[in-house]
Formats: structure tokens, sequence, C-alpha cells
């Protein structure tokens, strides 16, 4: 089986040698090798007031969030109460409905001795 690679295939690249003086041949350092600069104190200052900046930020969120959450449950008080108050005036209205009604106050009249006369009932209109 004859196999085909590339790597056969491909010219041999010619490498170059350097012919200079050992002395001056640079050697560059990778990163961790190269010595760190420290932070100038411009540099610390503006980093401690961003920190102060976020950290004051946070907490302000943390704030808005408690107070929005204490908001929340004082509606959710007022509806609840709006709602017992309503069902009450409800109540109340169909009590009165049921007192007033036409029935119960001719049959109270009748108990005490009053008759319904509809010569003296007058109906006034607006």
């Amino acid at each position: 089986m004859a196999q085909n690679s590339t790597a056969r295939q491909m010219p041999a690249v010619p490498t170059r040698e350097y012919k200079g003086n050992p002395r001056q041949q640079t050697v560059h350092k990778t990163q961790s090798d190269a010595q760190r600069v420290a932070f100038s104190n411009m540099e610390k200052s503006f980093f401690c007031f961003i920190g102060a900046i976020s950290l004051v930020l946070m907490i302000m969120l943390v704030s808005s969030q408690v107070e929005l959450s204490n908001s929340s449950q004082f509606l959710q008080n007022i509806n609840s109460e709006i709602t017992a108050i309503q069902t009450k005036s409800s109540d109340l209205t169909q009590e009165v409905n049921e007192l007033a009604s036409n029935d119960r106050l001719n049959g109270i009249a009748k108990k005490n001795g009053l008759d319904l006369s509809e010569s003296r009932i007058r109906n006034v209109t607006k």
C-alpha cells in the first residue's frame, strides 16, 4: 500500500544559522519570567475608589430590594383590608335590603295594628 503523506511531499525549509557573538543574542523572556511592575499609588487609589463605589452600590441594591419587599407586603395588607371591608359592606347592604323589604314592613305594621291604605300613599318623583 502506498501512503500519500503530505509531510513527505513538502519541501524542507532551509534554516538560518546565527553567526554572531553568542553574548549578543537576545533572550526573550516569557511573561512569567519577566519581573512584574508594582502598582502606582494612583492606580491603588483608583482601584480602592472603584471597590468602594461597588460596595456602596451593592449595599444600595440590597437596601432597595428590602424596601421593595416591605412595600409589597404593606400593599398586600392594605388590599386584604380593602377586600374585608368590601365584603362587610356588601353583607350590611344585603342586611339593610332584607330589613327594609315591603313584606317585612307590612308584617310588622299588621302586628302593631296598622293597616295600609292605598288612598293615603303618594308617589313622589323628581
